[in-house]
């Protein structure tokens, strides 16, 4: 009698659609979910807290998860850090703002890039900005070059849809570049190829 109350869990886990973990594991897949319910008892006594691990913590990654599966991903007012730690690191509001030591260093004039040209030539580069139009003196810039700027920068845009690239899922730098240059390649095909 038991067996046939298995199989039938196990056809039921085949045919379903929603858990890839139960239709590639039909009736052991179960045993996940089993584990995730003592997963809190087995992490507090054995293993390590919600906000230790590398590259991602728990908490990180089960709001990824609960984004991706559009379920609410709201959390309560509060926190489980140890906020007293000797490295815990935290902005405080104040009511007067700091001294600046030096000013003049941080000032440019607004609408004019000349600061920045000339530390853009310092290191040995060529400034592909645009000129605003109202300027007195026109700097020039190399309209291709900026142009190919501008496609570079949709690109990146482009590329932080790919879940898999915004939260660098991968844990190796070299499948990482490698998922990169592959993303990138599919959203360049449509470009180059004409349908």
């Amino acid at each position: 009698m038991a067996w046939i109350v298995l199989i039938l869990i196990g056809i039921r886990d085949l045919l379903q659609k929603s858990h890839s973990i139960l239709r590639n594991y039909p009736v052991i897949g179960h045993v996940r979910w089993l584990v995730e319910m003592i997963r809190p008892e087995i992490r507090q006594y054995l293993i390590e807290s919600d906000s230790d691990a590398a590259p991602f913590s728990r908490d990180q990654r089960s709001l990824v998860y609960r984004r991706a599966k559009e379920a609410p991903s709201d959390h309560p007012f509060g926190t489980l850090m140890n906020i007293y730690a000797d490295d815990y690191e935290f902005i405080q509001h104040s009511l007067t703002s700091a001294p600046v030591p030096n000013a003049s260093g941080f000032r440019v004039t607004v609408g004019d890039a000349d600061a920045i040209r000339a530390e853009i030539a310092i290191a040995g580069t060529q400034a592909v900005i645009q000129a605003k139009k109202g300027r007195r003196t026109p700097a020039l810039h190399d309209r291709r070059k900026y142009r190919m700027r501008n496609q570079i920068e949709r690109l990146f845009n482009k590329l932080k849809n790919w879940r898999r690239v915004a939260t660098r899922y991968d844990k190796s730098k070299n499948s990482y570049l490698g998922f990169v240059s592959l993303a990138s390649a599919l959203l360049w095909l449509p470009f180059v190829h004409e349908t």
